[in-house]
């Protein structure tokens, strides 16, 4: 489900929008809500579609736009403003757009499907195509807890079922995104799928555990704190 979440300082307005954009949204959507750019660094970055009021008091939106591009994982952001003067100042922090101040509910819906269209397509463009005889399943990197290596077989292991394929694990090390973590010989975990961890073990978001290498337990921490930046 796309995540989207409005940061501005005005609670009674940022809850306004959020409604709209579950009314309006092309598809479900979990909405969340922060009154300051500096909360939102600390406790919400977790997010596809940042709403962002630019004139804010502690931190600007414009200051937490430019923050998030040093990101390696950063939401698409789309400024709110009561003032046109600051769409130029958009380009900078790279936004997906701009809607003033009040925000009218069907340009909100034009934004929203834009989007959310430009979201999916580059999830499509992610996709794996895992092979197994002739059966050729597609899976979205998002969707996989872990690939299990078992012998010359790989399974992957996805939030919608399982599949294999024949293959190497150093194959889908290279092509997975950075936040895939090789954790044992045998598995290669999403880091975003980490529920807890210990020296000799990880637990998944599915409940499930994977072996942890000791040996690689140092570069693990070093990799979640990465990702985590």
């Amino acid at each position: 489900m796309i995540k989207i979440t409005v940061v501005d300082d005005d609670a009674l307005f940022g809850s306004h929008v959020a409604k709209l954009i579950e009314e309006c949204a092309p598809e479900p959507v979990a909405t969340a809500c922060f009154q300051s750019g500096r909360a939102f660094l600390e406790e919400g970055e977790d997010t596809d579609i940042l709403f962002l009021d630019i004139s804010m008091p502690d931190m600007s939106g414009m200051e937490l736009a430019l923050a998030l591009k040093k990101k390696r994982k950063h939401p698409v952001v789309i400024f709110l403003t009561g003032l046109s003067e600051y769409v130029y100042d958009a380009f900078e922090a790279e936004a997906a757009g701009y809607l003033l101040k009040p925000v009218d509910k069907e340009k909100l819906a034009q934004v929203l499907k834009r989007v959310i269209g430009r979201l999916h397509e580059a999830e499509r463009e992610n996709l794996l195509l895992i092979k197994n005889g002739g059966t050729v399943t597609r899976i979205a990197p998002a969707d996989i807890l872990y690939v299990e290596n078992q012998g010359r077989k790989l399974v992957f292991h996805t939030k919608r079922g399982m599949c294999a394929c024949y293959g190497k694990m150093e194959e889908y090390e290279r092509r997975l995104p950075a936040y895939f973590f090789r954790c044992h010989r045998g598995y290669l975990i999403s880091l975003k799928e980490v529920s807890s961890y210990d020296r000799i073990s990880v637990v998944l978001s599915n409940g499930e555990t994977v072996l942890m290498a000791k040996q690689r337990y140092d570069a693990f921490l070093q990799a979640v704190v990465e990702w985590l930046k």
